[in-house]
């Protein structure tokens, strides 16, 4: 889902598509089509690229995991993570920036790429964003490959 601003209540498809179709027009009269401005996007910021990995906990001991394995990630944050420097790891439990306090914990790594892990509020799983870039497609799809692996050795 995703939210423009404070006039819609929820975040379903009705406001993105929108917002779509309001770029689609801007864009038309400016000569070019949606998939021409993603891609002149990605020629100017980097090929992004962000997916979510859900590690499921399931069973009586399930919560307990959940938060050995958060509170490990805090006190032994790793130093690098798919061979890339973490630069910074930013605790959310005490609040960040004016956001409130939270069971997050992100990772910046070396060349703009984030790991955000956090336990969900709703299921047995933690939530694992990865949001990585690179110079073209090919480095951004290898980069989500080195991450996904990293992730997928927490479970």
């Amino acid at each position: 889902g995703y939210l423009s601003g404070d006039h819609v209540r929820d975040k379903d498809a009705v406001n993105a598509s929108l917002l779509i179709c309001q770029m689609a027009q801007e864009y038309k009269l400016a000569g070019k089509n949606l998939a021409q401005a993603m891609r002149a996007l990605y020629a100017k910021h980097g090929w992004w690229l962000n997916r979510t990995v859900s590690l499921s906990y399931p069973g009586a001991d399930g919560a307990a995991k959940m938060a050995d394995l958060m509170a490990g990630l805090r006190t032994n944050a790793p130093a690098a993570l798919a061979g890339r420097k973490v630069e910074a790891v930013v605790d959310y439990q005490g609040g960040v920036n004016g956001l409130p306090s939270a069971n997050v914990v992100e990772f910046d790594v070396e060349g703009g790429n984030k790991i955000v892990v956090r336990p969900s509020g709703t299921e047995p799983k933690i939530k694992v964003y990865i949001l990585t870039k690179g110079a073209d497609a090919q480095e951004r799809d290898a980069n989500l490959a080195k991450y996904s692996a990293w992730v997928n050795t927490l479970a």
